[in-house]
């Protein structure tokens, strides 16, 4: 149960209303949708409009104009919400990054800590973006001019900004949605994050992809 009352979609202000249809469906079969808040997440963050609005208007940016290719973006927020062990975002976008390109292997190595022992499992832009979204959280000092100089080889600067902007986005995140105990919404399953508290709770990616292509 969360810590903090939500405000659901029928009380909430009028102008917070378009908000709350934005976003994704969870009991339906169109569940790749564009960069968007989940509904728990507007439902707790409505008590303070000037921010649900503002975060808002940055995941419709990322939607809109944002042009680093989604499974990038997918690939480092599993990296990032399993670092952090946040089961809320592990859960949501394990199955995104699947639909959009990362393969259940590279997901169960992420899942289980040991990607960086099958470097097989990755091409270079993909090794690059989880080594990137990894230095980023968990000692982001220590990005090198050579890690910088690979995401080059891939990603012009304003693309660079981008990923960095959405891989700190989701440390955000993952510890406001733990901090509060947000609720998974009805439909999403739960994926337990990598780490010795989920030793014994190994994703299983073939159901959980064929769960909600059929809606």
């Amino acid at each position: 149960m969360p810590r903090v009352r939500p405000i659901r979609a029928d009380e909430a202000p009028a102008d917070l209303k378009a908000i709350y249809e934005r976003a994704p469906r969870t009991d339906g079969p169109a569940h790749a949708p564009e960069a968007s808040l989940f509904t728990s997440q507007i439902e707790v963050l409505a008590h303070t409009p000037g921010i649900l609005t503002g975060l808002t208007e940055v995941y419709r940016w990322f939607g809109r104009e944002g042009t680093v290719p989604r499974k990038y973006h997918e690939l480092a927020i599993v990296v990032v919400s399993n670092l952090n062990r946040c089961t809320y975002c592990v859960s949501h976008h394990t199955p995104y990054a699947l639909e959009f390109g990362g393969t259940e292997a590279q997901l169960r190595a992420i899942a289980d800590g040991v990607w960086r022992e099958r470097r097989d499992l990755f091409d270079d832009a993909e090794w690059t973006v989880a080594e990137y979204a990894e230095r980023v959280t968990l000692d982001p000092w220590k990005v090198s001019d050579e890690l910088m100089a690979h995401l080059r080889a891939f990603l012009d600067e304003a693309q660079i900004v981008e990923l960095t902007a959405r891989i700190t986005l989701c440390s955000f995140w993952n510890k406001f949605n733990d901090a509060l105990r947000l609720d998974l919404e009805p439909g999403v399953a739960e994926i337990a994050p990598g780490g010795d508290h989920a030793a014994n709770r190994r994703p299983d990616h073939v159901r959980l992809r064929a769960r909600r292509a059929d809606g």
